[in-house]
């Protein structure tokens, strides 16, 4: 009865944190929770571990679940013990992670340093230099005498190597789809699922594409892109994008479906807009310790509604 009812929350929460998760889906969920105390017994334990997975982005597809159904088999006795919803999204949440192979997803579970859904922190390298990671990180750090080496294995960080000691070896950001070689300068690295994109902020970096294609040099100003094909460049550098490590979201005529995005990754759950409101522009800076506020700052602003349907889901409606 246990394995069934936790493997129905794993189908409800995959369901609800779907692009397309709509009211009639809130009603369903809300029936199956009132339908045996069980059901929200283990739908309290998903909400509470939704916390420590912070980083982990909260779609478990049902495919995902199913092929890991082996290393759900290994932790059959945990079920039994009360932990039973924590064994399973332990495993689950995470293989289901971006859907990556297991290697890598427990790579960036287990990263020196990862942060969950809002969460942020500065960090001071051994070697000076600083590093910022932004929420739904996950960064492993190597500085010993062979090297200096940032790993990036999800979300977006800040490198200032003004300060760093001089004489070391190059410091090397690395990701999926390549590294970044920092020349005395400061930058962000945005890690995605198909590219990693790097703005710089000051001086120059070497763009080093994992596929051994020609590097590029990016300076000040500009953005570029690491992806499967190699690299290359991406316009110039808008706005402000490391506000983040001030704790704001500053945006000049953006599209409202792209601001929502940029929130919902500071925000536990799902955070969506309905396609009739996507185009509207939005400009201002927003708190991103507090995305309520920065909801209700768009709600004034715009024609807008913002929907709660559940703790861990909220839509952008057209107000009417």
């Amino acid at each position: 009865m246990a394995d069934k009812t936790i493997s129905a929350a794993a189908q409800w929460y995959a369901r609800l944190c779907a692009d397309d998760a709509d009211a009639a889906d809130v009603a369903a969920h809300g029936r199956w929770l009132a339908a045996d105390p069980e059901h929200a017994r283990i739908w309290r334990q998903v909400e509470r571990l939704r916390g420590t997975l912070g980083a982990a982005p909260a779609r478990l597809a049902a495919d995902t679940l199913n092929r890991a159904d082996h290393h759900f088999a290994r932790r059959r006795a945990a079920l039994r013990s009360g932990l039973g919803a924590v064994a399973l999204f332990g495993a689950g949440g995470v293989l289901a992670w971006r859907t990556l192979p297991v290697e890598r997803l427990a790579a960036s579970y287990l990263a020196d340093y990862r942060m969950g859904a809002g969460e942020r922190r500065e960090l001071l390298l051994a070697d000076g230099t600083l590093l910022w990671l932004d929420s739904a990180s996950a960064v492993d750090v190597a500085m010993d005498a062979r090297g200096r080496h940032v790993t990036v294995h999800a979300g977006e960080i800040l490198i200032d190597t003004e300060h760093a000691a001089p004489g070391l070896p190059p410091l090397r950001v690395t990701t999926l789809h390549g590294t970044v070689r920092p020349l005395g300068t400061r930058f962000t690295v945005n890690r995605q699922d198909a590219c990693t994109r790097v703005a710089v902020l000051r001086h120059a970096v070497e763009l080093r594409p994992a596929n051994g294609a020609t590097p590029l040099r990016l300076n000040a100003g500009e953005q570029g892109v690491l992806e499967a094909s190699g690299a290359r460049r991406a316009g110039v550098v808008l706005g402000e994008p490391d506000a983040w490590t001030r704790g704001l979201l500053i945006v000049d005529g953006m599209r409202l479906a792209e601001f929502i995005a940029q929130l919902d990754r500071y925000r536990p759950g799902r955070l969506r807009c309905d396609d009739a409101v996507a185009a509207l522009r939005v400009s201002g800076a927003f708190p991103i310790d507090d995305t309520d506020r920065a909801l209700a700052a768009v709600e004034r602003a715009l024609p807008v509604r913002v929907s709660r349907f559940t703790r861990y889901y909220t839509r952008v409606v057209a107000r009417g």
